[in-house]
């Protein structure tokens, strides 16, 4: 069931923010993802008891995909008995995507009035997935996949851009199709109203002031939108002609390697 912004089991008080399962998804040649194998989710710092065993439970692998410098300040809550690997597709800190402490600053006098400058930053960052450093990360991410056993978990900070991105290239990979891929990215602005919700009284609350554009602003850079997802989908088309030649030549995914992921984590 969903509580909280969290597709959990039996759990009230979760903090496991913008976490589900793409188990149930369907392929473009029928079959089904395989529920428990595949979740996505946002940071797992600070989290209560009832999560971590949750999560001990559940899941065997955890990717963490955030940078260097977040990973060091706030490290995942040990979770006894599963694995972390740790593959940062970003290389450089980059604010409205790391979160960083010094970031904060940069996003309200930069950004948090300036909807239009927000959206662009975003969609420069969604860009950026596509580079040479982010497609070797994202590739570290499938070998995981490939090679471990169990449910794997990944995630960044809000479980929305880097987190999505490797959402999407897994799900091209097993077949589901494209706007079923964008669905489920969008479903993440179910999950962060309250965490915007929030961020604009903040804003209104420091300022003293209702504003408009920071309102958007603030939605511009927490919120999921299509334009950013397809900003990497064009991006891919510009650089390799297709998603699926950006999949084979930028990630290195081979057929072999294709149909040993679909055998792993399909079913019917």
């Amino acid at each position: 069931m969903r509580q909280n912004g969290v597709f959990v089991e039996n759990k009230s008080e979760s903090k496991l923010q913008n976490t589900r399962d793409l188990g149930g998804t369907k392929t473009k040649d029928g079959k089904t993802i395989v529920k428990g194998l595949l979740y996505r989710s946002a940071s797992l710092n600070d989290l209560p008891k009832e999560d971590t065993a949750w999560l001990s439970e559940h899941v065997q692998t955890i990717v963490d995909l955030r940078s260097d410098e977040e990973f060091r300040k706030q490290p995942d809550d040990q979770i006894p008995g599963v694995k972390l690997y740790h593959i940062p597709v970003v290389n450089s800190f980059t604010a409205g995507i790391t979160r960083e402490e010094k970031s904060d600053k940069d996003w309200f006098s930069n950004l948090l009035d300036k909807p239009k400058e927000a959206k662009d930053f975003m969609c420069r960052q969604y860009r950026s997935f596509t580079s040479d450093y982010s497609l070797s990360e994202l590739r570290k991410f499938l070998e995981v996949l490939l090679n471990d056993n169990g449910a794997v978990l990944w995630h960044c900070a809000g479980g929305k851009d880097r987190t999505g991105v490797a959402a999407a290239v897994i799900q091209e990979i097993l077949g589901v199709p494209r706007e079923d891929i964008i669905a489920d990215y969008l479903k993440t602005n179910e999950f962060v109203e309250g965490n915007i919700q929030s961020m604009t009284a903040l804003f209104k609350k420091n300022s003293g002031t209702e504003n408009s554009m920071a309102n958007k602003a603030i939605r511009c850079l927490i919120g999921a939108m299509e334009e950013y997802i397809e900003t990497f989908y064009s991006t891919a088309e510009q650089k390799y002609g297709s998603i699926e030649n950006l999949i084979r030549e930028g990630l290195h995914v081979n057929d072999e390697e294709i149909e040993a992921l679909k055998r792993k984590y399909l079913e019917g």
